[in-house]
């Protein structure tokens, strides 16, 4: 029988005779937790900053969101079409198939 060792024995958790404890588990989410520190900012900033984002949207203009509108509206029912021809396909297939059962 062949024996299999972790490349790195002394990680815990990598072999049987180690295993991952949750005591390690929470001293590495500690670790991870206290290098990545978030800068806190007031809800005064925030909004400040989302201001100045919002500055900076190129919005459509009216004719561009009435074609994009339309052709939605015009994909939409070429699509609901499709569908309806298809469940109709399939739908007479099986009525088909019941038939020759019976």
């Amino acid at each position: 029988m062949v024996e299999h060792r972790s490349p790195k024995p002394r990680a815990a958790g990598s072999i049987p005779a180690a295993p991952a404890t949750c005591e390690s588990f929470k001293i590495n989410l500690i670790i991870r937790l206290e290098r990545v520190k978030m800068a806190k900012t007031s809800p005064g900033q925030f909004f400040r900053q989302v201001k100045q984002e919002i500055s900076k949207v190129v919005w459509p203009t009216r004719q561009e969101a009435g074609m994009s509108t339309l052709m939605v509206v015009i994909m939409t029912a070429m699509a609901s079409v499709f569908f309806f021809l298809v469940d109709q396909i399939f739908g007479w297939g099986i009525m088909k198939i019941l038939e020759v059962g019976n």
